[in-house]
């Protein structure tokens, strides 16, 4: 039992009809249910594939297959009238594409990947390629640098903008990157830099719950633990604003941290150990839960899956880019919902981080009050404060030096109650109240 880490996506159509796609053995294996009929037929759908593939759906359920195959050429289905219909998009070559993303809205569709440079295999161009009134066209969106793995990146499509979120090499450093596909003039925007911090990054997730509350979670690694990761962001035009950020994990190995919106609940669900752990916020990230253990991850098999739907009970119900579930045709979501299922999971204290960035127990002007608490007990010791505030205390007589060491110790005082009030409103849940 535990988690089986496999590329597949799950597709519901208008009908309810239920598409799993399955790559394995160099196959893309397509199990199909027809909800009026009740019946399951299973095919292989692509042979000799790499591990390159991705679907998408539009409004009017057209299905959308991408892939490269081994000799690198890469095809392009579509579903449509009960039929599967295949067009080569490029020929076989040696050329390895990474990364491979495909969206559609209406009849437009949008194909990304990442192509290494000659130059370094640690340097990728990301390439876009635009079908529109039965015309490609061509884009190069970005170059973008890796440390030790190529990070994934992410799509979110809307009716005039294909949003893209992604990482680049800064330095030594990989960060987190925004930008924009203007569908109407046809133009990629500047990219926008969402993260600063030198830890170590991996994986991504993002989600829109409206046209301006923008979600970002990862995992990163703090004190050699993989901890997730949550930021909130408002998009105004082309102004980018960070409204709050938090660590809703434990330090462990946490991974696939993946967003998922039901019943007003944004919950960040991701694997812990093999296992499904997750926690929600109700206030759109500026409080969270402690996280929560789910019971049927530790009894059965589960997979990660790329998730689509046309199905409106269920995009009304649910929204989502990704989940954790038992594979098809055992359907089900795991990691959030009625927490009869789940186990509460205490929340360790966590600690500053190492690169300086915030962290959800400590703001930037605290840690300027807890360097000078530092710097005053490292010079004074534990042992000599203690030892004045009993000379203070009992000798009457009074002098210049001893009035310098009773203000010192008066403002080391007034900066411990500014540190325990912070902490207790952290407690109390106020510190990220919502700004005016």
């Amino acid at each position: 039992m535990g988690f089986v880490n496999q590329a597949s996506v799950l597709v519901s159509d208008s009908f309810g009809n239920i598409y799993s796609f399955l790559w394995s053995e160099e196959k893309i294996v397509l199990v199909y249910f027809d909800k009026s009929l009740g019946n399951t037929e299973k095919t292989v759908l692509i042979e000799d594939c790499s591990l390159a593939f991705d679907v998408a759906i539009d409004k009017d359920d057209t299905l959308y297959v991408v892939c490269q195959k081994k000799d690198g050429s890469i095809l392009l289905l579509d579903y449509t009238n009960s039929s599967w219909h295949t067009s080569t998009l490029v020929e076989a070559n040696p050329t390895k594409i990474l990364n491979l993303n495909i969206t559609a809205y209406e009849k437009t569709v949008h194909i990304l990947y990442c192509v290494a440079s000659g130059e370094s295999d640690r340097r990728y161009r990301i390439y876009h390629h635009l079908y529109e009134k039965q015309t490609w066209s061509t884009y190069e969106v970005e170059d973008i640098g890796r440390k030790e793995v190529l990070n994934p990146f992410q799509l979110s499509m809307d009716k005039n903008h294909l949003m893209l979120c992604y990482y680049n090499q800064i330095g030594n450093e990989e960060q987190i990157f925004l930008k924009f596909f203007d569908t109407l003039n046809k133009k990629w925007s500047a990219s926008t830099q969402l993260t600063f911090g030198t830890n170590y990054k991996m994986y991504l997730d993002i989600l829109m719950t409206n046209k301006t509350n923008f979600h970002l979670t990862y995992s990163e690694y703090v004190e050699g633990n993989l901890v997730v990761r949550y930021e909130g962001y408002k998009i105004k035009g082309n102004q980018i604003t960070k409204m709050t950020e938090e660590y809703v994990s434990n330090p462990a190995n946490c991974s696939y941290p993946t967003f998922v919106y039901n019943d007003n609940k944004l919950w960040v669900v991701w694997t812990e150990y093999d296992q499904v752990v997750s926690s929600f916020t109700m206030d759109m990230g500026n409080t969270w839960s402690v996280p929560y253990l789910w019971k049927a991850s530790k009894e059965q098999t589960f997979v990660h899956y790329k998730f689509l739907s046309n199905d409106e009970n269920l995009k009304r119900n649910y929204q989502l880019n990704y989940s954790f579930g038992r594979e098809f045709p055992a359907f089900s979501f795991i990691g959030f919902g009625s927490l009869d299922q789940a186990t509460e999971i205490p929340l360790k204290s966590k600690k500053k981080e190492k690169d300086g960035s915030p962290s959800n127990m400590m703001s930037e002007e605290l840690r300027g009050l807890k360097d000078i608490l530092d710097s005053m007990e490292k010079r004074q010791g534990k042992e000599v404060k203690e030892s004045v505030k009993n000379e203070i205390k009992n000798n009457t007589t009074q002098n210049s030096e001893i009035d310098q060491i009773r203000s010192e110790v008066r403002k080391l005082e007034e900066r411990i109650e500014i540190i325990e009030e912070y902490l207790n409103r952290k407690r109390r849940g106020i510190l990220f109240a919502p700004r005016k």
